[in-house]
């Protein structure tokens, strides 16, 4: 296994929360949460991330609420979740990351906003935005 630690979170921060649901779930374990964690790839191509010897379902949303919610109150921030079907073979997963006093901010000022096909990306790709504004004072 690869031990990913904190500091790694480096080279995921500069890249776009487009990425795929494992680079994504990294960059929301190392920075949002500063978790030391440990990676399994295997042969397929699918990824494990481990905290403390245990599997962490980073595909899970139970498992990525649990962990937004504490980010989020930690914070004082508070989200959202609209679920779209567009139509009968895709659909999009939408979060809004904004400060828990704000009411109606437009678009453009939330903390954290994602479209994913998953909630549970969508989820930990607004609160990896969210975390990089608030790094940077905005």
């Amino acid at each position: 296994m690869q031990e990913v630690e904190s500091k790694a979170f480096a080279k995921f921060k500069e890249r776009s929360c487009e990425n795929g649901l494992t680079e994504t779930a990294l960059a929301f374990c190392c920075g949002c949460l500063g978790w030391a964690i440990e990676i399994k790839e295997f042969p397929n191509g699918y990824h494990l991330i481990y905290r403390d010897g245990h599997p962490w379902a980073y595909d899970s949303l139970n498992s990525v609420i649990a962990e937004a919610v504490w980010w989020c109150n930690t914070n004082g921030l508070s989200f959202s979740l609209e679920y779209e079907a567009p139509d009968f073979h895709a659909s999009v997963s939408r979060i809004i990351i904004e400060p828990e006093e704000s009411a109606a901010w437009a678009e453009k000022d939330y903390l954290g906003y994602a479209d994913r096909p998953t909630p549970s990306h969508a989820l930990m790709a607004a609160c990896v935005k969210a975390h990089k504004k608030l790094s940077e004072g905005k």
